[in-house]
Formats: C-alpha cells, sequence, structure tokens
C-alpha cells in the first residue's frame, strides 16, 4: 500500500501531499482501463495468502452451507466472504428471488430474513424493478487534423444540456477533448474528440452526431466535390454503442440503499458493490470497492478474534 511505499522510502523528506487541484484531476492508464483491475489482480496475489482468480466462469448459484460457508456454483472451495458486484439491471433478479435455485432464490431468502421490516423490504425489491434503468449511451471517437479544427480545445471539453441541443432534435450530450485531456491519444499534428450521444435524448444517429461535433469544434464541412471527392475530414473515426450505459436510479435511490443496507445487516459476510451505488464515475466505484473489502476485512477480525460470530441461519 501507499504507506509501506512511504517507509520502503527511507529517511528522506516526505513528499508533499496531493493538492485538492491535483486530486480532482483527470487522468487514465497506458494500458486503458482493464489496467487497473489487473493491477489490482496482480497486488493481491503478490500477497502471502496467494490468490485464485476464475475469469469467463458465471455464476449461476451461490449456496450457503450449514458451516455459514459460501459454495459458488455448488462446487467448492468454501469461501467465507461475498461481494455481489453485479450491475444494476440484474437486481430485480437477484434480490426479487427469480432465477430458480440461483443466486436470485439465495437473496430472496436473505430478504425475507433480514433484520429490517420484512414489508418494507418487499416493497424496496418490488419499486426496484422500476428504477433500476440504465440509459443506452452511443460513444464516438473522432480523429482531426489539428489544421482542420477552429477551436483551440483548451479544456476537459463541452457538456450539452438538453434546453441547448445543438441542433433540433440533436442526441448529443458532449463531447471530450481526449487528447487534450489525456497524452499519446493522438499522432503529432492531430486531435481526438470523443462524442457522448443518448441517454434520455432518444435514438442517436451517428452522422448527425458528427455533424454536430463539427459545429461545436469549428470544423468546415467536407468539400462537395474538387479535389477532394467530397472526403470527411475525419481521419479516424469508431463507434461504440453501450445498450445499458449509464445506471439511473432516480427518486427510489434511498429506497435500494435500504434494501441493500437490510441484506448487509442480517448477512455481514455479503457486501454489494457496484456503480450503481454512491455515483457512477471509477472513482466513485473504486470507492465502492474499497468500502466493501474494508466492511468485510473488519469482519473477519471480528470474527477471529471472537473465535466465530453467530450467523443468521
Amino acid at each position: 500500500g501507499s504507506a509501506g511505499a512511504a517507509a520502503a522510502a527511507g529517511a528522506g523528506a516526505a513528499a508533499a501531499p496531493p493538492t485538492r487541484k491535483q486530486l480532482r484531476a483527470s487522468f487514465n492508464f497506458v494500458g486503458g482501463m482493464a489496467a487497473l483491475p489487473a493491477a489490482l489482480a496482480a497486488s493481491v496475489c503478490a500477497s502471502p495468502a496467494g490468490c485464485t482468480i476464475r475469469t469467463r466462469r458465471p455464476v449461476r448459484s451461490l449456496t450457503r452451507t450449514r458451516r455459514g460457508t459460501w459454495v459458488v456454483n455448488g462446487r467448492g472451495p468454501d469461501v467465507d466472504v461475498v461481494v455481489l458486484a453485479v450491475p444494476a439491471y440484474a437486481l430485480p433478479t437477484v434480490v426479487g428471488g427469480g432465477g430458480g435455485g440461483g443466486t436470485g432464490a439465495l437473496l430472496g431468502r436473505l430478504r425475507r430474513r433480514a433484520a429490517a421490516t420484512p414489508d418494507a423490504l418487499r416493497m424496496a425489491a418490488t419499486r426496484l424493478a422500476a428504477v433500476t434503468r440504465y440509459a443506452p449511451v452511443t460513444v464516438t471517437a473522432l480523429g482531426y487534423a489539428r489544421a482542420a479544427v477552429a477551436h483551440p480545445l483548451d479544456a476537459f471539453g463541452v457538456l450539452v444540456p438538453a434546453a441547448s441541443p445543438v441542433s433540433p432534435g440533436s442526441s448529443l450530450l458532449g463531447i471530450n477533448f481526449t487528447s487534450s485531456t489525456y497524452g499519446g491519444r493522438a499522432p503529432d499534428g492531430s486531435v481526438l474528440v470523443t462524442a457522448y450521444a443518448g441517454g434520455d435524448r432518444g435514438a442517436v444517429d451517428v452522422d448527425a452526431v458528427v455533424r454536430d461535433v463539427r459545429a461545436v469544434v469549428g470544423v468546415a464541412p467536407p468539400p462537395v466535390g474538387g479535389d477532394g471527392g467530397g472526403a470527411p475530414p475525419e481521419t479516424y473515426r469508431h463507434v461504440t454503442r453501450w445498450a445499458r450505459g449509464i445506471p439511473i436510479m432516480g427518486p427510489w435511490g434511498r429506497t435500494v440503499d435500504a434494501l441493500v443496507a437490510g441484506v448487509e445487516g442480517a448477512y455481514p459476510e455479503v457486501r454489494f458493490a457496484g456503480n450503481w451505488r454512491g455515483g457512477v464515475g471509477v472513482p466513485d466505484a473504486v470507492r465502492g470497492g474499497l468500502a466493501a473489502a474494508e466492511g468485510l476485512s473488519a469482519w473477519l477480525q471480528r470474527r477471529g478474534q471472537e473465535g466465530g460470530i453467530a450467523r443468521a441461519p
């Protein structure tokens, strides 16, 4: 951890703590977002306890044994603690008790046995089906020659208010000036911008989004005829569509929190984590994961000190 790294640095002068501006600065990883879980996995597996990471193995059941441990998919090894990092759109099935004998049935039992008021939890589970909605998002990355863009691109980007669309009926949500925000994203003499469209603003027409981006950053439309043959000014274009892009809990966020707190209160060895809790950003998801890990670590320490603790049946 950071404390160990600081201790290993020797008796030299301590580094100045980061400023608020530095802490709020945007950043990305050289290898993309996959670098974060890869680094976490490497760190955990390098610990004295070691680890086993199993990928591409869908969890179809999670069974609690009479010893109070948990078994995934009906097979060992037994585990003491569980983090359920399922996406929000899976929670209606998981919490509501659907899915036969799988995870849904398990958490349906947890809900019924939780220490909180059963009626309140059942109401929360019912409402959960209506509030765990994901808004679709289309992400369009566009490259241009620097000389073709009039805008200085000297900011993080542009947010487009729903009340002031770039063009009538536009689905554009915002633009990130990617090559200005993050290094190494475009060749010399070129720029990269990333447009986000969709959400609650209707279906996305990618060609219309591109036209809106050109209007915002000051790119001339493609010529008609001539030597350019009407070629578009984009030197790069990549489109990714996320049918479930942004979790939106709506006005029932507190209801969801109450439901989750009821389950975690009854079964302290179970924790929920995901970007549907506490914010959709990467820092929010990391904080949520750390909170889940710290809660489980504290529970394991108490269990060890007490020689085992009484568990809910």
